[in-house]
């Protein structure tokens, strides 16, 4: 092998790790941005279970009163 092959070679596995690293760092800020917001969306999704469950309850009600 000559060194300008091997010299390819190794810029083609620079690119493969830089593209790598560039993934891995998407998915950092992609997690700080879910964790940055985790209480709010926590809360919306505690606030559909709760009107849920009173939907369930009213119904319930309506059938103990039969």
């Amino acid at each position: 092998l000559s060194s300008n092959s091997l010299v390819e070679d190794a810029k083609k596995l620079l690119a493969g790790i830089d593209k790598e690293l560039a993934e891995f760092d998407k998915g950092v800020e992609e997690a700080k941005a879910k964790v940055a917001n985790a209480k709010e969306d926590r809360a919306k999704i505690e606030a559909k279970t709760k009107k849920y469950q009173t939907i369930i309850d009213m119904f319930k009600e309506e059938e103990a009163k039969k």
